[in-house]
């Protein structure tokens, strides 16, 4: 009885010995095994390729900035106004219609150079010192020279600012008391106005510009003239 029992305590060990061993096996392949990585019921999942290991990379889409406008450009205009001699004397007339063409370029939206042929009329009185005696009439014409400065207002409207110099040349008529005389000179500009775009090449103007000091005191006579125009200017 005894060599019984002892003989079904050894086949119970076994049994539980080959149950562990099993266990462990599947615990093994379901961890990982060299061969192969497998499921959750022990099977081989297929091995990775490099093709699944690797992916395309997602196109890049390159936005390309707008291009700049380029508003640099040539033009040219002409305006008509009128012109009046500040320091003229009283008791004539001292106002007279006053031209100007000139032709210029835009270096960007906000700064431009212009060169332009002023006539800036003739008066009957004399200027300067109405206390001592003075040729009378004179007249003014001169080339100018200015940088301007432009802000925008609205799409279709702008300000616009220059500073400059002219050079002027003065004549003077003759009278009873004096001869014809005439000088020359540089003075300065200064000017401010309006501009309305008409089309993508037209603009119209209307301006405003003071001319300080024009003349000799000692020959011509000495004064500010002031000018209001307005007229149109030309893009190339």
């Amino acid at each position: 009885m005894k060599i019984l029992k002892l003989l079904g305590v050894l086949g119970l060990a076994g049994a539980s010995f080959n149950l562990y061993a099993a266990a462990g096996q599947d615990l093994k392949g379901a961890q990982g095994s060299d061969d192969c990585m497998r499921d959750l019921k022990g099977d081989c999942l297929p091995a990775a390729t490099p093709e699944m290991i690797v992916q395309e990379p997602s196109p890049v889409v390159m936005i390309e900035p707008e291009p700049e406008v380029d508003s640099r450009s040539w033009y040219a205009g002409a305006d008509a106004g009128a012109s009046v001699y500040a320091d003229a004397c009283a008791g004539a007339e001292d106002s007279d219609t006053a031209a100007h063409v000139y032709a210029g370029y835009q270096l960007n939206n906000r700064l431009a150079v212009e060169a332009g042929y002023h006539d800036l009329g003739a008066i009957n009185a004399r200027v300067g010192n109405c206390s001592a005696p003075v040729p009378v009439d004179p007249s003014v014409d001169g080339l100018s020279l200015s940088v301007m400065g432009r802000a925008p207002v609205t799409e279709r409207v702008s300000v616009y600012g220059r500073a400059g110099a002219m050079f002027w040349h003065m004549d003077v008529d003759a009278s009873a008391s004096a001869p014809a005389v005439s000088d020359d000179g540089i003075s300065p500009v200064l000017g401010a106005g309006v501009g309305v775009v008409v089309n993508e090449r037209i603009e119209g103007r209307v301006e405003y510009d003071r001319f300080f000091d024009v003349g000799e005191q000692a020959t011509t006579g000495q004064t500010d003239i002031d000018t209001l125009t307005a007229g149109l200017a030309v893009k190339f």
